[in-house]
């Protein structure tokens, strides 16, 4: 029995490791002289199975098992997608019958999940592609913020489990579905922007309650969420910086140039939900990030604008105050609270009144700015396709689409309403606090990969 016993875990180990070690994920091309050399033999013989499940029980193992259950799978993500690779292997590797996969907490599928940006949704299909042609492995797509069309609503996994003050933003459930179980791998992991999370889940880690969540390393490219501007509506002028859009003219409505205003924008049909969830229900929250959020024009006005609301013209109380100008962020619940843009409209003290897209509606937003031919400023990140330049057929850039808005670097940041102020700031340039050179720019992400570790019994 020792001998058998023996024989099987080596086998197991030997054959377990050999595909699922990686995780630099790339797309590549489906070619099957390339990939010929993939092939990989998985069998388990059923009697090998009940030894070592035998074995594990009587030895007292103990099996971590989330408490939620899985949500529907995404099935669009996968039968609409033809088959990439020509050759493609067959596992007889023989599931572990289900009474003991019940009892044991066994998986004999894998779990990932999809996001909503593309960065995160390439790289989880390529992987999936990976596993299930060439690896042999059944395989699961998942989502939890009801952007896919695989949900009807935000998924309260978190919550079922005891995890309050959700719901959370994307990056950070990313980190918490992993702590729960809800997958296996993720691929595209934002450290900064998933900071809570990821805090949470270390935070949890004691002797009686060993790490769930393996770290697996760093992707390698770094990313930043940042304020961009359409470079097309500039007219040859420089709007590199908030300075530098005061001195030629963004915020002077006389300038062939200024920005956007939000009257000229549409207002958000926002759901149902979100007037409950950010102003109790009343018209107009006064105590939101600082300022007052407008659950009826779906605007955040701040109180070092000093500039005519979207609600206020609308009403025609302006009293001789020159129309705010627009920054389009796609809801108030977005980021962490020391990533907020509000924060950062405060800081500047610039004429500026955040408008709010509503879900998956910051493009469609920035479009009717594009149309009217007029700079607007906006919310997003880098590395993304959205705001990626134009390309000849040479693969040169010809022109930009959208220009980044630099805010003063985290590194010599010393406005003390940011983070960065605590542990980073050298407080070598001074800033009066609300000079609009202030802003501190967003933190730099390290984007990373990790594991759930309880999965690691079945997949290596």
């Amino acid at each position: 029995f020792f001998f058998f016993f023996s024989r099987t875990v080596k086998y197991v180990y030997k054959k377990h490791t050999s595909g699922l070690h990686f995780f630099v994920v790339f797309i590549v091309p489906c070619n099957r002289a390339m990939m010929s050399s993939f092939k990989r033999t998985r069998g388990w013989s059923p009697l090998a199975v009940t030894i070592l499940t035998a074995f594990l029980v009587l030895s007292g193992t103990q099996f971590m098992v989330s408490k939620a259950a899985q949500p529907p799978i995404c099935k669009h993500l996968t039968t609409q997608r033809p088959q990439c690779f020509d050759d493609t292997h067959v596992s007889n590797r023989n599931s572990v019958p289900a009474f003991l996969s019940n009892l044991l907490g066994l998986r004999n599928t894998i779990n990932l999940e999809v996001v909503w940006w593309e960065t995160q949704a390439m790289q989880t299909f390529a992987l999936e592609i990976l596993l299930r042609e060439k690896l042999g492995y059944e395989v699961e797509l998942h989502e939890y913020t009801a952007w896919l069309g695989c949900i009807d609503s935000y998924a309260t996994y978190a919550e079922d489990n005891g995890i309050e003050n959700g719901p959370y933003p994307t990056a950070q459930l990313q980190y918490l579905n992993l702590m729960l179980g809800k997958k296996s791998f993720d691929v595209e992991l934002w450290t900064q922007s998933g900071k809570a999370g990821r805090d949470y889940v270390t935070d949890k880690v004691t002797l009686a309650n060993p790490a769930k969540v393996a770290f697996d390393g760093i992707l390698g490219p770094s990313a930043r969420n940042g304020w961009f501007i359409n470079a097309a509506a500039l007219k040859g002028k420089y709007f590199d910086t908030l300075s530098l859009i005061q001195a030629n003219g963004g915020f002077d409505t006389t300038s062939p140039v200024h920005l956007v205003r939000p009257s000229e924008l549409p207002v958000l049909d926002a759901p149902a939900s979100w007037k409950d969830d950010h102003c109790s229900g009343e018209d107009r929250n006064p105590n939101f990030q600082g300022g007052v959020l407008d659950c009826v024009y779906w605007t955040w006005e701040s109180p070092t604008a000093n500039c005519c609301t979207r609600r206020m013209k609308a009403e025609g109380n302006c009293g001789g105050l020159d129309e705010c100008f627009a920054l389009i962020v796609e809801n108030p619940g977005w980021l962490p609270p020391t990533e907020k843009n509000e924060i950062r409209v405060i800081a500047s003290a610039a004429p500026l009144e955040i408008v709010y897209a509503g879900p998956a509606k910051t493009k469609t937003v920035v479009k009717v700015a594009e149309d009217l031919d007029k700079p607007t400023i906006f919310y997003w990140w880098e590395p993304d396709l959205f705001i990626q330049p134009y390309v000849n057929d040479a693969g040169v850039v010809s022109d930009y689409r959208f220009a980044r808005v630099n805010m003063l670097d985290e590194m010599f940041c010393a406005n003390n309403q940011f983070v960065e102020a605590g542990y980073r700031s050298s407080y070598s340039t001074a800033f009066a606090a609300n000079h609009t050179s202030a802003p501190c720019d967003f933190a730099k992400d390290i984007l990373e990969k990790a594991s759930y570790l309880p999965d690691r019994l079945y997949f290596q």
